[in-house]
């Protein structure tokens, strides 16, 4: 794992952690400034490997 991938994942649950009430995907990325489909990607491979996926909250848009 990279510097750069390093430092986005610290951004992102930073973030999370930062707000307890969850975020959107879409809120996410906008905070952090990452794709949207670039976090859905980390998050999901995080989530395989650790269960740090059950301690924040990430929840869909309203369609």
């Amino acid at each position: 794992m990279n510097n750069q991938v390093l430092q986005r994942l610290i951004a992102i649950f930073t973030t999370l952690d930062s707000n307890p009430q969850g975020l959107s995907a879409q809120d996410l990325a906008q905070i952090t400034g990452y794709p949207e489909g670039l976090i859905l990607d980390d998050l999901n491979r995080i989530s395989q490997y650790t269960d740090l996926g059950s301690h924040f909250l990430l929840y869909p848009e309203d369609a």
